[in-house]
This record gives C-alpha cells, structure tokens and sequence, in this order.
C-alpha cells in the first residue's frame, strides 16, 4: 500500500526563495524582544461561503469524485453529501446528468493543467483490470450463512428492510381489484353484452400472479415503490399477513428512504461485466409507467399553472355608500340591484329584512356585493269576527271589533300606534271556520309585544298572522318569487354599516321596493369552493385544524354551461398539529412549491385569522363545500369560539362581535349562499353513499387513483415530512377543486334559482334541501294571490313528534300505494314496463282535488270526490301550471337552432318544474307540513290503487300477464322476443288506458330482455334500449336488492353481483350453476384463509340521530362503533352519517351485533379478528340465497354446503309472507316436467304444447 502511496506521490515543487529570509527575520525579532513568543493567528471562516449554484456544484463534484485509492468504485461507499445537506433540487440533478450518460463506465477525474508526462495522466489511462469472478463455493463461511437462511422457513422473500410507509393510499383499491381479479380467475365468462357493465368483473389468468393496472402498479406517494403499496400495506388491510407473499414477488424495488441516499451512486456500481443494454431497457420500460402520484401531480399542475396569473388576492377598493348608483326606471332614479339570500334577526332588530346581492357600479365598471336593509316592515293580523259576542245573542260588527283591539289587546299589550282596516278573506284549510268572511285586519310596529296565537275576545274567535315571519310578510305583500332584480325608490345611504358588503343602504318603506321588470340576465356570482384538514390529538382526541383551503370563481354565470376554467384564485394556509413541529427544510420546500399559494402558520389560531383575512377580501357570494352544513362548519364554529377569533364575522357579511356556538352553526357565512353538494346531491342522484369519493366517481368520472382519500390519522401521519406536507396540501386542493366541479357537473345553482323562482322562497333554503318549504312558499303565493289566508306556521310540532314511538312515526297513518303480489321467477322472454307519468299529480288534476274543493264529509272511511261541477282548486291550478310550463319548455329545448347555453338553460328549468310538481302531493302527506291535508292525502293514493287496479284488469282483458306492479307501474309479459312488437303492444295497451282518463296517462317505460324478479320491490333485470343509430343496447338494473343496500358487505354485494351476471347471460343453466357454485367455494376459502382485503368486509348502516340519543344502543352495531369511535378516536360520527364497522371474534362469547370494531381498532389490537363464520353465514348466505331462490337447480341447502355452513337451522320450505304471497311460475314449478305432444289427426304431424297460450291467444283456439 505504501509503495503505491509512493507511486500516486506527485513530484515535489521547489519551494520559494524568500522562505527562509522570513524566517530569519522572525528569529531576528523574537531574539531583540519585538515580538512576542506566542502570536495569535487571525482564525478563519471553518466554512466556506458561497451561493447556492456554486455549493451545488461543488456537491456534485465531490459526488462524482472516487476519492478512495486504488478503490475502482467496488468498496467504500459514500456519496461525498455533507451531513445536513437535503436532497438536491430536480434542476441540479438535471444539471449534473447531462454530464454524465447512462451506463457508461465511471473514469479518473484528471486535473485539467495535467501534461502527458505527468504520472497521474499516465496511471489514469492505464487499461482496467479485471476483477476475477468469486465463486460461491470457494467461500465456505458465506455459505454456511447463506444455508441458515435458506433452512429458516419465511413467508415473504428477503429484500432490503423498507422503512414502511406513512401512506399509501391506492393499497385499498389495489387490495380489492387484486383480489376480484383473482376471485374470478377460475370462473368462465359469461357472454352478455352491457353498455354499462354494472356486475361485471375483470378476470385474471389462473396461475399468474395479480398484476395491477399500469396507473395503479404503484404507489401514490412520490418515490414510494410497488414494495412498500403492496407487500406493506396489503399485509395491513388483509386478515393475515401471510397473503403478501404472491404479490410481493413482483418486483424488487428500493424503498423511498434508501432511494434517496442511494440515487447519486448507482454510476459507482457499475462494472465492466456488466450489460448496459439491459439496464437501458429496464429503464425505458420503468420510464413508460407512469406513477398515479406524478400523474395527479402532472394534471393539477396544467390546471392550475393557467390561474398563476390571476392568484393575487388582493385588497378590494373601499367605496363610499354616499355616491350610490342609480337608474333610471320611469322617470325616477331607483337603486336597481339583484338580490339572492335575504337574512332576518327577530331577536334583536325585529320588522328588519337584510337583502343581499349584487349591484352595477359604473365607476369600477364591475358587479360590486350589496346590502338593502328593508325596515319597519309591519305585524300583519287578521282578527275572525263571531257571529255575536260572546255569551250573548247581540251581533257583531266590524266596530265592535275595532273597540274591543283597541280597548282591550292593545292597551294590555301597551301597544300605542296601530291600524286596522274591514276586509274580506278566504279560508280553506279548516272546516269550522268560514270559506269567506268579513274580517278586521291590524297592523302594528315588530317593536311592539306580539299577541298570542290562542287570543280570543268578546267580538273575535281567531287570531291568523300571529306566527308569520316578517320575511315572508315582505315576499308576499312586494309578490317577490326568488331572486330577481329590483328597483328601490328613496334609498337611503348608510353612514354606519352593519354588513361587510361594498355598498349598503337602507328603505324606510316596503312598498317602495318593487321588481324590475325592464332588465335580464342576471349578475355573475363570486364562487369559492373551501375545504378543511382535520387531524385527531393523539392525547386529547379532540378535532384540530391542521389546513384550509380555498378556491375561487370570480365571475360564475348561472346562465351559462360550466365554465372552461373553473376558478382563477386559490390559496391554503397550513399549521402544524399540536405538540408537532416542521420539518427543517420545509421553508425551502415551500420556495419549489408552484401549484398554489402556501402560508405556514404557527398555530390553529393564527391559521384561522388568517384565512378570514384572506376570505374576506374575496367577497364571495356562494360557499361551496363538501358535508359543509353537517360537519365543517360544527368544527369551524367550536374552533372560532374556542379560540375566540374577534373578527369571525367577516365568514359572514353581517358585523358581530358576539360569539355563540349554536347560532354561528346556523348563521356563520349568513349573507352569502352556502352549497353543501352532499345534501343537493341526495336530491339530485342516488348513490350507494354520498362521501366525496363516491360523488367523484359518479359525477366526474374519476378513475381508481384519480383522488385519494385521507382519514385524520393519515393527515397527522403526513406532517413528518417537508414532502408529505406539500402533498397532503396537493391532495386538499384537488379536493377543494372536485367539490367546485360537482357543484357545476350537476348543475345544483342553475337548477336551485330555477326551483327558488318557481316556488317563491329563499335560495339559501332551496340549497339546504328543504322540499317542504319549497312547497309552502308555492302555495302560500298561491292562495295570498287568489285573497286567502294562509294558515300559521306550527313551531314545535317536530319536537312533539320526537317524542312519539319510532314505529308510530314511520308507520303512515293512511293507506299508501298499492303493490301487486309478485309472480316470482327468472323471465327470459321480454317484460314490457308501463308506468303513468306523474301519477299523484295527474290524479289532483283528474278529479280537482285541493282545500278549497274539499267535501266537508270527507274522511278516510268516506272517500267522497269533489263536485265534478265547482271550478279548478287552487292546487290542481298550481301543478296545471307547472306540467304545461314543462311541456312547452322542452318544445323549446327540441328546437336545433338554439345555442348550447340555452338549451341548457331549458333542460334545467324543465328539470326544475318537473321537481316541483312531482313533490307537490309531498306537501298534504307530510304531517310537519304547513299545508298537510291527511284526509286529502288518503284520497289522491285511494284513487291511484283504483287506477292501478282497473289498468291491471285491462291489460288481462287483452290477453297479457301482468306479473308485477308497484303505485305507478306495471310489468308485462309479452312471451315474445322481439323488440319492435313489444313496443307495438305497448302502444295498444297506451291507447286503452288513456282513453279512460282526461289527465291520467300511462306510457312505456322500458323493456327488459331478462328479468329476475324476487319478491316486492326487489328485482334484478337488463334493461334494452335502442340508440338513434338503431343498435339495441343492454343495461343491467338493479332494484331493492340486498347488494345495493350500505348494510351488506361489500363481498356479500360483490358475489351477489357476479351471480346475478351468471343468471342474467345467454349461458345455459349447467353453466350458471357451475359457476355460481364454483365462486362460493372460492369466496370460502379466500375467507378462511385470510386473504380478502379487509375494506370488502366493512358493513356500513347510517345513523338517523345523534349516537348518544340511542335508548337500543347495544343491539344495533353501527351505534357501539360511533359512540366508541367519536369517545376514544376524536371521530365527529353524528345525524346522517354511514359508519363502517367489521364484525370480529374478541375472545368473548357475545353475540355478532356486540362485537362490531372500528377498521383502525382492528388494526390497533392484537386480540381481534375477522368472524369469518359470520360473513359466511350472516352475509353472503343470506345475499347469494334469496338471489337464488327461482332457480330450481339451486337451493338453500347446496349454497350452505359450498359456504360451510351449518345446514340444520335451515328451512327447507319458507313460509308465505303475510303481506301478499310469491307466486312460483308455472315454468319454474314444471320446468323438468316432459312437454304434451300429440299427433294432428289430418297431417300426422306432432305438436308440442309449450304453454296455455301462443302469442297471447289460447292454444286450443289455435289449435282449431
């Protein structure tokens, strides 16, 4: 070694002539005393300080630099980084790599100055020699080491040791379509051509290992390898870990952390045996699969690389509310604004209407926010004289009534100032009070005490008007339906504001408002989507705000098709949770960080003034989020009053200063229109549930992988690195960014201010989905218009009904719909269904029903019609209304010249009044109703079973079976299979019902190819339909079965699915049979052993209260899990949500609904696990067995044994259920029973008989 240190040596230099003479001059001054014998040197920097290109570079240098001697790159390793370096940034890799090409042989660094006659240049290009081969059975200690192992059993291969993943978020979905595509390898397809393939399930090879789809073969997470998302986290959510080991032999791939610190020195690895070409086409191929994670990176990126320019959130001009602008209309200058949510506070500024919206300022030349105080709006009674006083026989006068208000109520209620006019009203919603009376109407000050609904006097019986809001007083009496635009006479500015809009002023009288009827369009809103990161305190289990984020349209158009760039602004502020801190280089990250703009708070204090600050500058006009009215909101309340933010108030846009829990969970953005699409959704579409994910699915179309689902415990997990942190911010905007596009995918605004207009109420109360004062605005409107009363609202009427049992609740207190008795079987010839359009308001419209037509004697025992003879009731007139407003809209939409924005435009208002119509007969069957009419909701389902009734015979009279019928629909076997004359006898059978009625109409619905039906309301059909290119497509339906329930499992749903596909395809009945036993045995041993992911095992049910308002909570498991989850895991389980629980052995002998868990509290303990008896017998039993009730070849007992199931408790026959019998088809029942053949007496020739009839005519008739 020294000989070569000697060798490597370079020569010496001469050293400079003046060395010397220094020297001696030091001796010459130490010796006279001039200099002290110890001199302190001057210390330099121990660092040396450079920017960061030049640090960079000389890093990569020493990367580069083999600084070993006589080392070749084969042993020491170290890749020459200092000790508190970070990773280098992407743009000096990049840098550094184009220096260096792939796989080509590291060489020598030489000095640039080196000559040819220099030793380093000389040994520098010195041919390499080649390192000799060692041979395995030369060295025996490593082979002794290496026989160890080999007798060591091990359930998964050795690899290097991975630091294991935080997160892997695609493992669930890649668990569950590995396992499917496994669960179906050894089952034949069957040949049915969907368009929709709703049951259908990929099928994989039999003997080769599961392989993922290319965007979901890895992980998520940026660098987090196929190792870590499959054999880490698949052993975590199957039941054993011992199931990793097929899938982890997939491929080796270094784990993130090793990654990192092993990426700079692959070049030293190589050797000269080494063939380069195969690793290029390793690389080539690594390359063209892309990684979901960059892949969602990539698509917000393009997305939101466009708004850059648009992102400065800045301060908005002040304006002063003296330089109001007005319009001309008629000669007077009014403030003209168009107004959207309107807000009172009864409590403290009674009589006080806060409109808000959005007004044209000509100076900024923009729609600026607005605020119209409407005041000394007035209490509006209406006093019902008696025909004589009281106790007395003297008749009573209008006088007599003003003397005894004026002597009497308004002197007890120190009531100075009031007016009171005679006037003429209707009523018609109580027998014992007149249909038409003189009455006394007072209108007093909101300031004043009210009188109480229950007053009555001397000269008056009833007080009407006690109980209305001085909101719909105003909406009323200005005929004010939905927003509009409006003209206001005499504005007064204001000069001290109590809102935080741009302009605000004030009207003295409410007949000086009045709606513009001169302008159209309407103003484009200020749209921003918000959403919240929560993680749990791991010692307090409380909720805390870890993240905000906002994105914002600045100029949203409801009259418009969803806009092409759906925002312009966004931001998201971010803290670190409790008793957490940042990671060190964090700040450095953020600097790279280009998606969005980032602010990193100290505390969730400082995030929360923060993003008010930020919010406010927005102006927003609607707030759209996610489970905002049932969650989000809760939490942003209790954190606001929790950390008692002073300007909390600008959430909202009125001023206050006080802060109360319960009412800022009501009124926390109060002036702007809050979007939950959780709750519009629910109205809108039906889904198996209405989380965010799902609602991505359904609504845009996301694919596996396209968003990622982040429980509290992953959020707290992500805060341990500068790069989970950007991507826990990357995640939290695409999902702020989703939920604003499902707000635009379904079109909830345009369709909200359609209904809001239509129905006369307030739009911030359409968007929280209330049905019923829809309704009641409609008619209030209605009857105010025609002179009525309307009857005063009951406030604490759903209290009352609380508290009554839950069967007297759900129970309804008349007879419903009428359901036929089903004939069930599997139908392979095509079913033709029928079903009337509207039924319930067709029928109000059929024979007039409404209040003001009601007969007196009416009663459920006594259903008695109106006179054929009184004139059109106001209810039968509101819905005429509606059905031909819709009729001649769609005409409009049908019209090919129109733009696409207006046919939207028609498409949503003709959705909208179809909405309204239908849910009208809602109203009188709804007992909190304002309007509900039991009597008259007991007739209108009367006479639709009588319709159904009369129809059913009909449809028998002209020879076809009716199998199946359910309110408004009937299904018809038509023993045909083709499909033109199916719809030919649907046409004959459209014409003979139609006829009977005016406004009934009954027509074709769809026809299905095959149909499986099974009892009432449950059926399984493919439904076939023709497109306009004449091809006939195929659909498979599913209705009331247990596999689109959230109570059965998701592998009880899944198998019932794949057996359904068996049954419902052109395969013959040995092939179904196979198969379907086939997958059951499968589906046990998958159990048993342990390998279904454990997310196909989570039962879901829904809470329909609070958990802690449960009295039965220990019989009903979905309750246990959220109590026990919302106490030990800071969940926020509450009204409405679906919890998910699993079904375990707990070493404890309570029955299965006593031992549901959590999915974390699986994972957490070691004394659970998976009740694989349980989803065997209590889950995919009962599933796959009432499935496979009609089929003949299979029965209870042979699906018992291909589960492992006991069989003894089993029921060989099933008892007829009391509500109606199942009847079994005669070809089922003898089905295996030889067909009647006879020979023709003239012809010789034989017949078979396959049924009583041929073509819907008797056979005997044909036969003569």
């Amino acid at each position: 070694m020294e000989d070569d240190i000697e060798e490597r040596r370079p020569k010496r230099q001469k050293r400079d002539s003046s060395y010397k003479a220094k020297a001696f001059e030091k001796f010459k001054q130490l010796k006279n005393g001039l200099r002290s014998k110890y001199e302190v040197e001057e210390i330099e920097n121990v660092y040396e300080t450079v920017d960061e290109k030049e640090y960079t570079k000389q890093v990569l240098a020493r990367q580069d630099d083999d600084w070993i001697v006589d080392d070749d790159g084969n042993g020491y390793v170290e890749d020459g980084r200092d000790i508190f370096d970070d990773d280098l940034d992407k743009e000096s890799i990049a840098v550094a790599s184009t220096s260096k090409g792939k796989g080509v042989k590291r060489k020598k660094k030489v000095a640039e100055n080196a000559g040819r006659g220099n030793l380093q240049f000389m040994i520098s290009n010195m041919p390499t020699k080649k390192k000799e081969e060692e041979k395995l059975e030369n060295d025996e200690a490593l082979a002794e080491l290496l026989q160890e192992i080999d007798s060591t059993p091990t359930t998964t291969p050795l690899r290097p040791k991975a630091i294991p993943s935080n997160f892997s978020p695609l493992s669930v979905k890649q668990a569950e379509k590995k396992y499917m595509n496994s669960l179906t390898s050894s089952v034949k397809r069957p040949t049915i051509n969907l368009t929709k393939p709703v049951a259908k399930t990929p099928v994989a090879k039999k003997d080769v290992a599961p392989v993922v789809e290319k965007e979901e073969d890895r992980s998520v997470l940026e660098d987090l390898d196929e190792f870590e998302a499959e054999a880490i986290t698949l052993a975590e959510e199957t039941q054993e870990t011992a199931q990793t080991e097929s899938v982890v032999q997939t491929s080796e791939v270094i784990p993130e952390t090793q990654l990192s610190e092993m990426q700079d020195i692959d070049g030293d690895c190589f050797t000269d045996d080494l063939d380069v070409s195969q690793l290029d086409e390793a690389e080539a191929k690594a390359e063209k699969e892309s990684d979901p994670w960059e892949n969602i990176e990539i698509e917000m990126m393009k997305e939101w690389a466009a708004t850059s320019e648009f992102n400065e959130i800045e301060n908005s001009v002040d304006l002063s509310n003296s330089d109001l602008p007005l319009t001309d209309s008629g000669g007077k200058k009014v403030f003209r604004f168009f107004w959207w949510d309107a807000f009172e506070d009864v409590a403290k500024q009674p009589g006080v209407v806060f409109l808000f919206g959005k007004t044209y300022h000509d100076k900024t030349k923009s729609y600026l926010s607005c605020c119209l105080a409407v005041r000394n709006i007035e209490r509006r009674l209406f006093f019902l004289p008696r025909t004589t006083e009281k106790n007395s026989d003297k008749p009573v006068t209008a006088q007599d009534v003003y003397t005894e208000i004026n002597e009497s109520v308004m002197k007890n209620l120190h009531v100075k100032n009031f007016k009171s006019r005679p006037i003429t009203k209707k009523y018609a919603f109580d027998t014992s009070i007149p249909a038409e009376s003189d009455y006394v109407e007072v209108r007093y000050s909101a300031k004043d005490p009210p009188i109480s609904k229950t007053a009555e006097g001397r000269t008056f019986s009833r007080v009407f008007g006690t109980e209305s809001s001085y909101l719909e007083i105003f909406l009323l009496d200005r005929k004010i339906k939905g927003p509009c635009w409006l003209d206001v006479a005499s504005p007064v500015p204001v000069t001290n504001p109590v809102s935080w809009c741009k302009l605000e002023i004030n009207c003295n009288k409410v007949a000086d408002v009045v709606i513009a009827t001169d302008v159209k369009g309407r103003p484009p809103l200020v749209v921003t989507s918000i959403n919240m990161r929560r993680a749990v305190n791991p010692k307090t289990s409380s909720n805390e705000i870890v993240m905000l984020s906002c994105v914002t349209n600045t100029c949203y158009s409801v009259d418009k098709q969803a806009p092409a760039q759906a925002f312009q602004k966004h931001f998201c502020v971010f803290t670190s949770p409790d008793h957490q801190v940042f990671p060190l280089d964090l700040h450095a990250a953020m600097k790279n960080y280009q998606a969005t703009t980032l602010q990193k708070m100290h505390s969730e204090k400082a995030l929360l003034n923060y993003f008010i600050n930020q919010f406010s500058k927005l102006d927003s006009d609607l707030i759209v989020g996610h489970d905002l009215q049932g969650y989000q909101i809760n939490v942003l309340a209790e954190k606001l009053v929790h950390h008692q933010i002073t300007n909390f108030s600008k959430l909202g846009r009125v001023k206050r200063s006080i802060l109360i829990k319960q009412k800022l969970e009501r009124e926390l953005f109060v002036g702007r229109l809050v979007c939950d699409v959780k709750i519009s959704a629910k109205e809108l579409i039906k889904c198996r549930s209405y989380d965010l994910d799902t609602l991505c699915q359904s609504v845009l179309k996301l694919k596996d992988g396209q968003r990622i689902d982040l429980e509290p415990e992953d959020v707290l997990k992500m805060f341990q690195t500068s790069s989970d942190i950007l991507k826990l911010v990357t995640l939290t905007m695409q999902d702020t960014a989703f939920v604003l596009k499902i707000m635009y995918g379904l079109n909830i605004i345009p369709l909200a201010l359609q209904i809001t207009n239509i129905a006369g109420n307030v739009m911030s109360k359409t968007l929280m989905g209330g049905r019923s004062e829809r309704n009641e605005f409609l008619l209030l409107h209605a009857f105010s218009e025609k002179g009525y009363i309307v009857p005063d609202k009951s406030y604490g009427k759903r209290d009352n009904l609380e508290k009554k049992s839950t069967a007297s609740r759900k129970k309804p207190t008349y007879s419903g719909g009428l359901v036929l008795d089903p004939k069930v079987g599997f139908y392979d010839k095509l079913i033709l269904l029928m079903d009337f359009n509207s039924l319930y308001p067709s029928i109000i419209q059929e024979y007039n029903i409404c209040f003001t037509t009601m007969p007196p004697n009416l009663s459920e025992d006594n259903m008695v019609l109106p006179d054929k003879t009184l004139p059109p009731g106001i209810l039968p007139t509101e819905i005429r209304v509606l059905v031909e407003s819709r009729r001649e809209v769609k005409k409009l939409m049908n019209n090919p010249d129109i733009s696409s924005d207006l046919r939207m435009q028609y498409h949503i208002r003709q959705m909208a009044l179809k909405l309204t119509a239908n849910s009208m007969y809602g109203c009188l069957g709804f007992s909190n109703s304002r309007f509900f009419a039991k009597n008259l909701a007991a007739l209108i389902t009367h006479k639709g079973r009588e319709i159904l009734t009369n129809t059913k015979e009909v449809v028998q009279r002209m020879n076809y079976e009716v199998i199946y019928g359910d309110t408004d629909s009937l299904m018809i076997n038509t023993n045909i299979t083709d499909f033109e004359q199916v719809f030919q006898i649907g046409s004959k059978i459209k014409q003979e019902i139609n006829k009977l009625y005016r406004q009934v109409e009954l027509d074709i619905d769809g026809v299905f190819k095959y149909l499986l039906l099974l009892k009432k309301k449950k059926y399984a059909a493919v439904t076939l339909s023709k497109s306009k290119s004449g091809e006939l497509k195929q659909e498979i339906e599913y209705k009331g079965l247990d596999i689109v329930r959230r109570d059965w499992s998701r592998l009880a749903a899944e198998a019932g699915k794949f057996i359904l596909t068996q049954i419902l395809s052109d395969q013959s009945s040995d092939d179904r049979v196979t198969n379907i036993l086939t997958h059951l045995r499968k589906l046990r041993e998958d159990l048993e052993a342990g390998a279904v992911p454990l997310s196909l095992l989570l039962v879901t049910k829904q809470l329909t209260k609070h958990p802690s308002l449960y009295a039965d909570a220990t019989s009903q498991p979905h309750v246990q899990v959220a109590l026990r989850y919302n106490k030990e895991s800071g969940g926020h389980f509450r009204a409405g949500d679906t919890v998910p629980y699993l079904i375990c052995e707990d070493g404890t002998d309570k029955s299965a609904t006593q031992r549901a868990y959590h999915i974390e509290e699986l994972k957490n303990s070691q004394n659970l696990k998976i009740d694989v008896k349980y989803y065997l017998a209590q889950q995919i039993h009962p599933v796959v067995s009432r499935i496979c009730e009609p089929i003949e070849e299979l029965d209870v007992f042979q699906i018992a044994e291909c589960l492992g199931v006991d069989t003894s408790n089993l029921k060989k026959a099933r008892a007829v259920e009391d509500s109606g019998e199942n009847i079994t088809r005669p070809e089922i029942k003898f089905r295996n029973v030889d067909k009647f053949i006879f020979k023709c007496y003239s012809c010789k020739s034989e017949n078979s008989v396959e049924g009583p009839f041929f073509n819907n005519l008797p056979v005997l008739e044909r036969i003569r």
